[in-house]
């Protein structure tokens, strides 16, 4: 029997897979500033909120930029040069606040931080989406959220112990990284070299049409707008915490960092079981899973400022993120060419930042809009938001019959077949319904 190109993936170790899973590792050492914002906040109490907000959120404006070069830095170099480089980039610009500075000097270097993160963010579902198919694709994805989120339990903590000390040694965490880049270094493959014939068969059956197909379907560009919205509304969690943490006089540093472990340990149970537990029984509809506990996230903390208030919404907030995060990743994938996997994850990571930078200005604009003046009214302004797109994504998804995934009919007019995600990976979904799309 004549071997499909599905069939011929190389199958990769562990070592090689906990390579892949360290780009993602890289990514969420933004996450030791987190906690340490009440802390900058404290000592700088001449700066304006929105400034000391933006030490987490400019990293994801200069994300943008990068992130839509991507594609024309692929044509230079490797993607593993590419990831190397700008793990590098990250780790001196990550550090580099720790040892000095103002405010503004802060910044600075949190932008340069940024422009490695639009590297490493698209690449750490692109190496997943063009080195592993099916099963192994969904469990890598669920392995990747898992793996971020228990990188980013330890770089909380972290965060939150060495900004108790002092707030300039919470960068210092982000030299962690160092074994990182050496793992990526040594065992991270090339998708060029392994995937060379699969998509050069995809390549050549285009050649002989006359009109190519378009990379990036209607479908891929809808999810993309969508969940840019979503994150003016779904990124108030973690911008928000330390501060109202803080403002309510809850804690210290370390309490909010106590209260995003909660988040992180709640994530890491969801990514676990994504491919073999979730996936598997919402199908589908597992989109909707996450945003209905992202939606009592909110709620709870909207109307229960306290410790164990925002410890049951860290509890939702966690199961709800991981999985939508994780379904959104694997259906967007579906909708471009399967040679734009990059590409894809890319753009949607730059609209995506831009909607998440955009955050504290939105929801700082709405509270002015409606006169709110209390710690909680960025959860109370957004509840109301990912209840409706919870609630209408639902309705869509009852209503709207699935068809085939334009990736795979690609493969199909390839010669190979299509990537038969087994019922557990819903393979016959229509990922351009959903509303919002990550």
């Amino acid at each position: 029997m004549t071997e499909t190109i599905d069939t011929q993936r190389k199958k990769y170790g562990w070592f090689t897979k906990l390579a892949v899973l360290g780009i993602i590792a890289c990514e969420y050492t933004i996450a030791t500033t987190n906690p340490a914002l009440g802390a900058i906040a404290a000592a700088m109490p001449d700066v304006d909120t929105v400034l000391i907000r933006q030490i987490q959120t400019l990293p994801s404006l200069t994300l943008i930029i990068v992130a839509l070069l991507e594609p024309l830095l692929e044509k230079i170099l490797r993607k593993k040069t590419l990831v190397i480089i700008a793990a590098c980039v990250m780790l001196v610009a990550g550090v580099a606040p720790g040892l000095g500075g103002d405010i503004y000097v802060i910044l600075a270097c949190r932008a340069l931080y940024g422009a490695g993160r639009g590297i490493i963010f698209p690449m750490a579902m692109a190496f997943i989406v063009e080195l592993f198919d099916g099963k192994e694709r969904d469990e890598m994805m669920g392995y990747r959220s898992a793996t971020g989120n228990i990188m980013s339990l330890i770089f909380l903590n972290l965060g939150g112990f060495l900004a108790s000390i002092f707030w300039r040694h919470a960068f210092f965490g982000v030299l962690l990284m160092i074994p990182i880049i050496i793992l990526l270094l040594f065992k991270l493959p090339s998708p060029e070299k392994e995937n060379a014939e699969r998509y050069a068969r995809i390549k050549a059956e285009e050649t002989g049409k006359r009109e190519k197909k378009a990379k990036l379907q209607p479908k891929t560009w809808f999810m993309i707008i969508a969940n840019m919205i979503f994150m003016f509304f779904l990124y108030v969690f973690l911008t928000d915490v330390a501060l109202n943490v803080a403002a309510a006089k809850i804690g210290t540093p370390q309490t909010a960092a106590t209260i995003m472990t909660v988040f992180t340990l709640s994530s890491i149970v969801m990514g676990l079981s994504f491919g073999k537990v979730i996936r598997p029984i919402f199908k589908r509809f597992a989109v909707c899973f996450g945003l209905v506990f992202l939606a009592a996230s909110n709620i709870i903390i909207a109307n229960w400022i306290s410790l164990p208030g925002f410890i049951c919404g860290a509890i939702c907030y966690g199961f709800g993120f991981s999985v939508y995060n994780t379904a959104m990743y694997l259906d967007l994938a579906k909708t471009a060419h399967p040679t734009a996997a990059a590409q894809t994850l890319s753009w949607f990571m730059a609209f995506n930042a831009f909607g998440q930078f955009m955050e504290p200005n939105i929801i700082g604009w709405l509270a002015k809009v409606f006169g709110l003046q209390t710690e909680a009214r960025g959860f109370i302004i957004a509840w109301p938001v990912l209840t409706a797109v919870a609630v209408i994504t639902i309705i869509v998804k009852i209503v709207r019959k699935p068809g085939m995934d334009y990736a795979d009919k690609v493969l199909l007019e390839a010669g190979g077949t299509a990537a038969k995600a087994p019922e557990s990976a819903g393979a016959n979904e229509d990922p351009g319904t959903e509303k919002p799309a990550e």
